[in-house]
């Protein structure tokens, strides 16, 4: 049998992707084979974005915050100027909804681990340690591959985090705490991401862009320090988090084959300048609808390189290094200019205008150095 989707691996962007197929219409009268395998001991994770007003998940949303600041030792500015939300996914939500979607389709579901993806002819071959598998469109997120850094380095995004449950909280359940700089740095970008979830309850992360990871104790010792210094004492960890996120401007989409499209992180989906994926998933999705609804697509033409890529490429190579600049980097982002403006700079949203407001604020030596490197490089590399 030979399938006309499959996807590899069924987390974030595989059902963002899945689910923009059906609402377009792309998948009436046509097979589809999810691969993935499921531990039994998975956990769901949290995946968080920013929006202005009523947005397509908003029924699967666990909670919304109408403020989210951005804090250092002495000072603080909410981000979201009163024009967008900060909103937080519920996997469990997410999953019901498109499992209800697929019930409706001719979908199979397998759980197994996917071997290999690879062209072959005109059509898509996986392998997988129970079978082999055809398809006409396969899309895949598995794998990341190597990544050098050299050109493309690879910056870390990495956090512990911990859901607790306190009797009395400090932090405000409607504001969401993005990124408190009021930490120790120890020459990296080190920050305290707060996510109030009740009056009672919140999620708590100590998180870090840099080239290399800690020891498991020192993220939680951090938040532990953390907690105590906002009169946090007596607590009950309800859950753990982590994770490892890559933030690198590496041009994975240049594996796409006709017929293989790589999606989510392993498609270069999660955008490299602040580690978040919702939203790029979002955008990659809309257009990859309207991208097959042409004549005879062919995946290695899906992916566009546009001025934010270039950004993000001075941005990622600047605090890879220079890693301790990052308390002044973003000070400089959200007190010196409009936060509004920041974040759809961030989201690819914003104007010309908006984006020269935006790189003027950020600290001018630094960046100038860094890209007079990436334009002798590119010399040399002709």
């Amino acid at each position: 049998m030979i399938y006309d989707y499959i996807f590899c691996g069924f987390g974030l962007s595989a059902m963002i992707v899945l689910d923009e197929l059906i609402e377009a219409g792309l998948t009436e009268g046509k097979s589809i084979l999810i691969l993935d395998h499921i531990s039994e001991n998975s956990t769901d994770k949290t995946w968080c974005f920013w929006e202005e007003g009523q947005g397509k998940w908003d029924a699967v949303l666990r909670k919304t915050w109408h403020k989210a600041i951005f804090k250092n030792d002495g000072q603080s500015r909410d981000c979201l100027d009163g024009s967008m939300q900060y909103k937080m996914i519920d996997a469990h939500k997410l999953r019901a909804l498109l499992t209800h979607k697929i019930s409706q389709k001719n979908v199979a579901l397998k759980n197994e681990t996917v071997i290999s993806v690879e062209q072959r002819d005109n059509l898509g071959v996986v392998s997988t340690d129970c079978s082999s598998y055809y398809g006409h469109r396969i899309f895949s997120s598995i794998g990341i591959g190597e990544m050098p850094t050299s050109r493309h380095p690879l910056l870390l995004q990495h956090f512990v985090g911990w859901y607790i449950k306190t009797e009395e909280s400090p932090f405000e359940a409607d504001t969401a705490v993005l990124m408190d700089f009021s930490i120790a740095q120890q020459s990296a970008t080190r920050f305290m991401y707060v996510l109030p979830l009740s009056d009672t309850e919140l999620l708590i992360e100590f998180t870090l862009f840099s080239p290399s990871v800690l020891q498991a104790n020192e993220y939680e010792a951090e938040i532990r320090a953390y907690l105590q210094k906002n009169g946090i004492a007596h607590f009950e960890i309800l859950d753990k988090e982590s994770g490892i996120i890559p933030m690198t401007t590496y041009p994975f989409w240049k594996r796409n084959t006709k017929n293989i499209l790589y999606i989510g992180t392993a498609g270069g989906w999660t955008k490299s300048a602040t580690g978040y994926t919702f939203n790029n998933a979002n955008q990659k999705a809309r257009r990859l609808g309207q991208f097959l609804s042409t004549e005879n697509p062919d995946f290695r033409q899906f992916h566009r390189t546009n001025r934010f890529y270039f950004y993000d490429r001075l941005f990622v190579k600047l605090l890879y290094s220079k890693n301790a600049i990052g308390y002044e980097l973003f000070t400089s982002l959200f007190m010196k200019s409009s936060p509004r403006s920041v974040l759809r700079f961030l989201d690819e949203k914003s104007t010309y205008k908006e984006d020269l407001k935006v790189i003027l604020a950020c600290p001018k030596k630094p960046f100038l150095k860094i890209l007079l490197e990436i334009a002798f490089e590119a010399v040399r590399l002709r």
